[in-house]
């Protein structure tokens, strides 16, 4: 359920290296005002790595233990991959069990947590939380720029 996220994730960021956008928020260009929903949002290249090598963890079919071995960071990209490729209906909606999509989510946010406290201790909070800060601006950007599936509601004034 993971790969097909990721590999979406790894298309429009590889398309947004060349300068096309065909996910942007619509309003971008015509609405500064109505557009401005993802305030924070910065490009980061090492960010934008942290995708492509879960994607490459994940899609890797040459696993020996079938363990992967994954930082918060790509553990987030898990997640955000997820939940991308259910929003843009990426993954048949047959195919998947609520169940079985429950029990992912709660598993990699599990992961996710302890990856994070495991960061904090060797890095210290203050370091730890401004990695996490700069991840957020990334997603906000990624959010904006790349994963933008529906046309904002119009609202008559």
């Amino acid at each position: 359920m993971l790969l097909p996220g990721l590999k979406f994730l790894a298309a429009q960021l590889k398309m947004a290296e060349n300068g096309h956008f065909p996910h942007r928020h619509p309003l971008d260009r015509i609405d500064i005002q109505s557009s401005k929903v993802c305030r924070n949002q910065a490009y980061y290249p090492d960010m934008a790595a942290v995708i492509f090598a879960a994607r490459d963890k994940v899609g890797d079919d040459d696993k020996s233990s079938g363990k992967l071995r994954l930082h918060v960071f790509e553990l987030s990209a898990l997640a955000l991959a997820l939940r991308v490729a259910l929003r843009g209906k990426l993954i048949p909606s047959p195919s998947v069990d609520p169940h079985a999509l429950a029990d992912l989510q709660k598993r990699l946010e599990r992961f996710r947590k302890r990856a994070r406290n495991t960061c904090y201790k060797k890095l210290g909070i203050e370091v730890g939380r401004a990695h996490a800060k700069r991840w957020r601006n990334f997603v906000d950007w990624l959010r904006y720029n790349v994963c933008y599936f529906e046309l904002p509601r119009w609202r008559p004034m």
